[in-house]
């Protein structure tokens, strides 16, 4: 009866939440200036969050972001691009909470009900899986947006894993370091937990349909994230970076490194 009643008030409060994201997306939000559009996209992720169950409690969700320093201010992620480790559709509200970000996300995502459309009016860069063809387009609508001064992330998995492990990573859109080396970028590493332990009970794979994560998450008690960033300097790393695969398996290993700390 009690994860019966915790279910239904999360649902509901959670589908007012995103109707009220879209009503705001629709009228005021297109109006503002960036700074004033990452404050409302804080906002409305940590809402997600809350109404997800998942907390943020001390070092966890940039509290006391680990790596080399830490990072708990939106400037200490700076514009550029960010790749980061995927468990489940969360993810994206779980970075957008601290560091607001255009993403590189699936074409089937804008089918989504409430959460496509909401990602795709926050200006996604959406692209069709296995098409090759489509990254060059991609790249120059990312690159448009680093000049406005955006980060721009994506998952370079391709997909998610249970949390367990990182999958290898696809090397496409590193090209965009590859070309111009002086973009700045951040690795970010993910990892939930539950009543203080890794849990898989956010992953969102397989067969699994979105409603069926959106159950599983908001049906348990005691979730809780982490996300740990470093900075991938070139320079500071030295790293001779010839080319985009080398820098997605170094960028794979740091990742890695950061989620076994």
């Amino acid at each position: 009866m009690r994860r019966s009643l915790r279910l239904g008030w999360r649902l509901l409060a959670l589908f007012i939440w995103l109707f009220l994201g879209l009503l705001w997306l629709a009228s005021g939000y297109r109006f503002l200036g960036r700074s004033a559009r990452h404050v409302s996209t804080r906002v409305f992720a940590n809402g997600v969050l809350f109404f997800c169950g998942v907390s943020r409690q001390p070092n966890n969700l940039g509290a006391a972001v680990e790596a080399s320093g830490s990072a708990t201010a939106e400037r200490d992620v700076p514009a550029g691009l960010v790749a980061c480790n995927h468990i489940s559709w969360i993810d994206i509200f779980v970075i957008q909470a601290h560091w607001p970000c255009i993403f590189i996300a699936k074409s089937e995502i804008r089918a989504w009900p409430l959460v496509g459309w909401l990602v795709a009016g926050s200006g996604t860069i959406f692209i069709e899986r296995g098409n090759r063809r489509a990254v060059p387009g991609v790249i120059e609508q990312a690159q448009r947006y680093f000049s406005k001064g955006e980060r721009v992330a994506f998952f370079p998995e391709g997909t998610t894993s249970d949390g367990t492990e990182v999958l290898p990573f696809h090397a496409s859109l590193f090209s965009m370091i590859e070309t111009a080396p002086q973009t700045p970028l951040t690795l970010m590493a993910i990892r939930y937990k539950e009543r203080g332990q890794p849990t898989k009970a956010t992953a969102y794979i397989d067969e699994m349909t979105l409603w069926e994560s959106m159950v599983r998450i908001m049906s348990s008690e005691g979730l809780s994230v982490e996300c740990l960033v470093r900075p991938f300097s070139i320079a500071s790393d030295s790293l001779a970076i010839h080319d985009r695969r080398t820098l997605a398996n170094e960028s794979r290993q740091k990742i890695i490194q950061l989620l076994q700390a």
